[in-house]
């Protein structure tokens, strides 16, 4: 019984009443509820179970955009070009300020879902399903894989440079090799790519995982939530168009961060790029069986 004290501490969490409980079955749990109230349960198995799914969230977040960043990372450094680089070392540093910052702060503030006690009971010693990380994998080439296509498409000029770009150009030099002007193509491609990276990593993908059980429509409910999301992106953009934002880093912080102006056809890359992940992904969480039941 609920005054059981070895029942109590046995327990995964034994809960004894504040009021009518006796002393010894308030020693021996692990929680008392004061007002003797069952509906004060709920509201904490609610909040409780609120609380593990923005914890999930970020750790999957983070998972999920580091190992996708560093395998990235890793494998364009064996280029046989001694000064040429993904991405300048002062890009890199904006992006874990803005794309990895605002998306975690979206997942600690956000409402619990209303569908939240649908959910069965949780193995007390897992944090990630194993199923969540296979998911992981799959989200993580969905990722990383428009993010490279990008770059090299205009690196190789298979996207060309428009004028519209060219008056974008801010001449600085590579932070890591400062004998070496940054061409216009690199600038660009750069550019592009960190648009594909900030569209996919702080906005599409912390819309599909912060509820990673339910459709992705229901995301779309929380306006303010949305705005803490789309703030790295309107950085980006902030960043790319306003030319005095970039001298004043360059200049004053020493932020040289070379983004070039991006055309409306750019933009348009940039969309259909990050379209199969939107898609893929929803596909791959039905396969996988994550999301919760249709509601009736």
């Amino acid at each position: 019984g609920i005054n059981d004290a070895l029942a109590l501490s046995m327990a995964d969490c034994g809960l004894a009443m504040g009021v009518k409980g006796t002393e010894v079955a308030k020693e021996a749990a692990d929680m008392i509820i004061t007002d003797d109230s069952f509906n004060t349960i709920v509201i904490g198995i609610r909040e409780g179970r609120g609380l593990y799914k923005k914890i999930q969230s970020i750790i999957y977040f983070f998972v999920c955009v580091s190992v996708m960043e560093a395998i990235i990372l890793f494998i364009t450094s064996f280029n046989p070009n001694p000064v040429w680089s993904l991405y300048d070392y002062w890009q890199l540093n904006f992006l874990y300020v803005t794309a990895h910052a605002f998306p975690s702060l979206g997942f600690t503030f956000m409402r619990n879902s209303k569908r939240i006690m649908e959910e069965k009971p949780r193995d007390s010693e897992e944090i990630v399903p194993l199923k969540y990380f296979k998911i992981m994998v799959f989200q993580m080439i969905l990722i990383g894989f428009p993010i490279v296509v990008s770059y090299y498409l205009c690196y190789f000029g298979i996207i060309p440079i428009s004028e519209f770009n060219k008056k974008g150009i801010v001449n600085y030099s590579d932070s890591a090799f400062p004998e070496v002007i940054i061409t216009a193509a690199q600038s660009k491609a750069r550019t592009i790519s960190l648009a594909v990276l900030f569209m996919l990593e702080s906005f599409i993908m912390p819309m599909q995982i912060r509820r990673i059980n339910e459709p992705l429509k229901t995301s779309w409910k929380d306006t303010w939530e949305i705005g803490m999301y789309l703030t790295s992106l309107i950085a980006l953009i902030l960043m790319i168009y306003i030319i005095p934002m970039q001298e004043f880093m360059a200049n004053f912080l020493h932020w040289p961060l070379n983004f070039m102006y991006l055309d409306f056809f750019d933009w348009i890359i940039v969309i259909l790029l990050c379209l199969p992940e939107l898609f893929i992904f929803e596909w791959i969480r039905k396969r996988f069986g994550i999301l919760l039941p249709n509601e009736n």
